[in-house]
C-alpha cells in the first residue's frame, strides 16, 4: 500500500479519509485474520476499502510505504464503468463502520471512544470526502455531539472565574485537570532480528542537530540497527524527505494527535516495537515526558544527546533540562568535553556522561579542484583572490553583523578578498543593509539558504572559513570546513578549541562584541596576506578530521555507548539517579508556575481572539452594506454634495451655512437613509 502521509502516517485515520487500498491484489494477511473478518463483500467498486475498514475494527493494518506494485488503470476498467455505484457503496461501508466502532476490538481504531480528545477535531476537519454523503455526514455529526456531551464533566461548584472561551472552529484544549488516558493498548510485539532505537526529536528541519541525527541514523543502520523517529513539536518539517530516505518508521506526533495522547501513543509504540533503547535530542516535550516513560518502562534504557550549553536560555539550555529530568535518564552523551564539564560542575556524576563528537563525512566534505574552479567562475572570482566562507543561520547566535563589520575593516585596509555567505534567517535584511552601507556588494555574495548537496562545492571554492559565533558546542559547519581543507577563524566558545587547535586555525578568546570586528580583522588580514600559512592550516585541519573526527568514529562511539548501557541495564548494574526532596519540590513548583503562566497567556490570547473576531464581524457587516445596490437617490445626493462642496467652503463664515447644513442633513436622512 502507498501511504498518504498528510496526517503524519496514522494508518487508521487515513483509511477514513479516502481509499488508500488501490486494489486487493496488494493485501497480505494471515488465514486467522481472514477467518475473523470474513470474505470480501460483493461490492463492485469498493470491496478493497470495505475489507480494510472491517480489518480496522479488529487491528491496525500495517502499511508498507513503498511502491511495490504496478496497477494498470484504463478508460474501460471496472471502476470507470461503474462510477454511479461508488457513492452508494461508500455510504454503506462508512455507516457500517461508524455503527460498529464503539465496540471495536481494536483499541486504537479511529472513533470517539478510542480517541475522545482527538475525534471531534479530526471528524470535523479531515473527512471532506465521506462528509459529502448526507447520511454519513449526519451520522458523524451525531457522534460528534454525543462525544462532546460525554467528554464534558459538570463542575460541582461554580469556578471563581469564567471558563476559557474556545471558538468552536478551533480544537478544544482542556486547561483544567486534563484527563489523561495511560491505558496502553495491548500490542503484539513485533519479532525482531536487529537492535532497535527510538530517536525522539523535536522536528525535521535544516540544522546542525538534525544533520547529526541523519548521520547517526546512517551509522547505526550500517551497524545493523533499526531506527524509529518520533517528532514532538509542530513544524513544517522541511527535511522530512531526508529522514524518510533513511527510515520509513517516522511518527510526527503533532500531525497525528493532541498533546494529551502523546504519553499513551509513545507507550504503545515502545511496546509494539520492543525498543532496546531510547535516545532523546533537543525535544522539550520529550524531556517533560521522561518521568511518565520511566514509570511505564523502568527497564528501558533512555539516554539523551547534548550539543551545547546555552547560558541565556533555560539557564543552560538542554543540558539544564537533562539535569532537571536526570531521574528519567540512564546516561547522557555530550558533543564535547566542555558540555560534560559544565554538567559535572552542576553536580552530575561524571560516570553518567560520555563524550562523542558529532563527526563529519570526510569523503563527502573534501577538497575538490573541479568544483572549486566551477564555483569561482560562477561568481567571477580570480584564482588568486582569497575567498572567505560564512555558512550559518543568520541569527544572533552566529553574529552575522559582526561578520559584516569585520569585512568593512578589511576593505578599508585595502585588502583584496571575496566572501560567499550561505544562510538565511531573521537578520538577513539587516545584513544586506549593512553590506550595502559599507560598500561591500562587489566583494560579497549573499546566497540565502543553500541546499545541503550544494555546500561541499561551495566550501571547496573557499580559502578561509569565518564564523564569529556567540556560542556553540562545536559547530557542525566547522567540522565540514575543516574536512574541506579550509583554515578556520572563529570564536573560542563552547568546545570549539577541542577541535580547532592552533595548527588548524585561529579561535578568538572571549571579547566584548564591540571589539570583536577589530580582533577578527587583524587575524584575517594576516591569513589573507600569508598564503603558505593559510594552506598549512587547511591541510592540518583536514588531517585532524581524518585522524579522529569522522562519522565512522562517531558511529562506533555511539554504538558502544548504547550497547554498554543496554548491557548494564539488563544486568541491573546501572544505579538509578534520583532527585533530592528539594530538587523534586523545585521541579514540581516550576511545573505549577509554568502552567499558570501558560494558562494566563492563553486566556489573554483568547480574549484578544474574541475581540478580533467581533471587529471582523463588524467590518464584514459594514463591507457587506457597502456592496449592496444603491437607489438612484443615493447617487443623486452624492452628485449634489459634490456640486455644492465649493460653495459650502465659501460659506463657512456665513450665517447661511447653518441653513445649508440643515438641508444637507434632511436630504441625507431622506435619500441615503442614514
Amino acid at each position: 500500500l502507498l501511504l498518504d502521509l498528510n496526517l503524519g502516517g496514522e494508518d487508521g485515520f487515513e483509511l477514513l479519509r479516502h481509499n488508500i487500498a488501490a486494489t486487493t491484489s496488494n493485501f497480505i494477511f494471515h488465514r486467522s485474520l481472514f477467518d475473523e473478518v470474513g470474505d470480501f463483500a460483493p461490492y463492485i467498486t469498493s470491496h478493497d476499502w470495505d475489507y480494510l475498514m472491517r480489518v480496522l475494527l479488529i487491528e491496525d493494518p500495517l502499511i508498507v510505504d513503498k511502491i511495490l506494485l504496478e496497477y494498470r488503470v484504463h478508460a474501460q476498467g471496472t471502476l470507470q464503468a461503474n462510477l454511479t455505484r461508488v457513492e452508494k457503496e461508500i455510504e454503506t461501508i462508512m455507516l457500517d463502520y461508524l455503527s460498529k466502532v464503539g465496540t471495536a476490538k481494536n483499541a486504537a481504531a479511529p472513533g470517539p471512544k478510542q480517541w475522545p480528545a482527538f475525534w471531534n477535531h479530526f471528524s470535523a476537519s479531515y473527512l471532506e470526502r465521506i462528509r459529502s454523503i448526507p447520511s454519513v455526514n449526519a451520522q458523524l455529526d451525531r457522534m460528534r455531539i454525543a462525544n462532546a456531551k460525554m467528554s464534558t464533566v459538570e463542575p460541582s461548584v461554580t469556578p471563581p472565574y469564567p471558563p476559557v472561551n474556545i471558538d468552536q472552529d478551533r480544537p478544544h484544549i482542556d486547561l483544567d485537570l486534563t484527563q489523561i488516558n495511560l491505558d496502553i493498548p495491548l500490542a503484539r510485539t513485533e519479532a525482531k532480528t536487529q537492535p532497535r532505537l527510538l530517536l525522539i526529536l523535536p522536528w525535521m528541519v535544516l540544522g546542525g542537530a538534525e544533520r547529526f541525527a541523519l548521520n547517526l541514523i546512517d551509522q547505526l543502520k550500517t551497524r545493523g540497527w533499526q531506527v524509529t523517529v518520533a517528532c514532538t513539536s509542530p513544524s513544517p518539517n522541511d527535511w522530512k524527505d531526508e529522514f524518510f530516505a533513511r527510515t520509513g518508521d517516522i511518527f510526527i506526533l503533532p500531525d497525528q494527535m493532541p498533546i494529551r495522547d502523546y504519553p499513551r501513543y509513545l507507550g504503545y509504540l515502545i511496546a509494539l516495537r520492543d525498543f532496546d533503547a531510547v535516545l532523546l535530542q533537543g525535544s522539550i516535550e520529550g524531556y517533560r515526558l521522561l518521568p511518565t516513560l520511566r514509570a511505564l518502562y523502568p527497564q528501558l534504557p533512555i539516554l539523551d544527546y547534548l550539543h551545547f550549553v546555552t547560558e541565556n536560555w533555560m539557564n543552560g539550555g538542554f543540558p539544564r533540562l537533562s539535569i532537571l529530568y536526570r531521574d528519567g535518564l540512564d546516561g547522557s552523551i555530550t558533543s564535547c568535553q566542555q558540555v560534560k564539564d559544565w554538567m559535572i560542575s552542576a553536580g552530575i556524576d561524571e560516570k553518567r556522561i560520555s563524550v562523542c563528537p558529532i563527526g563529519v563525512d570526510a569523503q563527502y566534505w573534501r577538497p575538490d579542484a573541479a568544483a572549486r574552479k566551477r564555483i569561482r567562475q560562477q561568481f567571477e572570482i580570480d584564482d588568486d583572490e582569497v575567498t572567505l566562507i560564512y555558512a550559518a543561520r543568520l541569527e544572533a547566535q552566529k553574529q552575522p553583523l559582526v561578520f559584516a563589520e569585520t569585512l568593512r575593516r578589511l576593505s578599508e585596509d585595502g585588502l583584496q578578498f571575496r566572501a560567499l555567505i550561505a544562510g538565511d534567517g531573521s537578520l538577513r535584511s539587516e545584513l544586506e543593509s549593512k553590506l550595502s552601507l559599507y560598500g561591500l556588494n562587489d566583494k560579497t555574495s549573499l546566497l540565502g539558504a543553500v541546499k545541503s548537496e550544494d555546500m561541499p562545492a561551495l566550501l571547496a571554492a573557499g580559502d578561509i572559513f569565518f564564523l564569529p559565533s556567540q556560542n556553540e558546542g562545536i559547530s557542525s559547519a566547522v567540522y565540514e570546513a575543516m574536512a574541506a581543507q579550509l583554515a578556520v577563524v572563529g570564536a573560542d566558545v563552547g568546545g570549539q578549541a577541542e577541535l580547532v587547535t592552533p595548527e588548524c586555525g585561529v579561535l578568538i578568546p572571549a571579547t566584548p562584541e564591540a571589539d570583536q570586528p577589530a580582533v577578527y580583522a587583524q587575524v584575517l588580514k594576516e591569513l589573507i596576506q600569508d598564503t603558505p600559512r593559510r594552506n598549512k592550516l587547511g591541510a592540518a585541519a583536514r588531517e585532524r578530521i581524518i585522524s579522529g573526527f569522522t562519522l565512522a568514529h562517531m558511529g562506533a562511539a555511539i554504538e558502544n555507548i548504547l550497547s554498554e548501557t543496554i548491557r548494564l541495564k539488563r544486568e541491573d548494574r546501572l544505579a538509578p539517579c534520583s532527585l533530592t526532596a528539594e530538587e523534586r519540590l523545585n521541579r514540581d513548583a516550576q511545573h505549577v508556575v509554568e502552567y499558570l503562566q501558560a494558562r494566563q497567556e492563553w486566556r489573554s490570547i483568547n480574549e484578544r481572539h474574541i475581540d478580533l473576531m467581533q471587529q471582523h464581524e463588524d467590518l464584514s457587516r459594514k463591507y457587506f452594506d457597502l456592496l449592496q445596490p444603491k437607489p438612484p437617490s443615493h447617487w443623486f445626493y452624492l452628485w449634489l454634495r459634490q456640486l455644492f462642496l465649493p460653495a459650502s467652503h465659501a460659506l463657512k463664515r456665513s450665517r447661511i451655512l447653518s441653513a445649508v447644513m440643515a438641508l444637507q442633513r434632511w436630504l441625507k436622512r431622506t435619500w441615503i437613509k442614514e
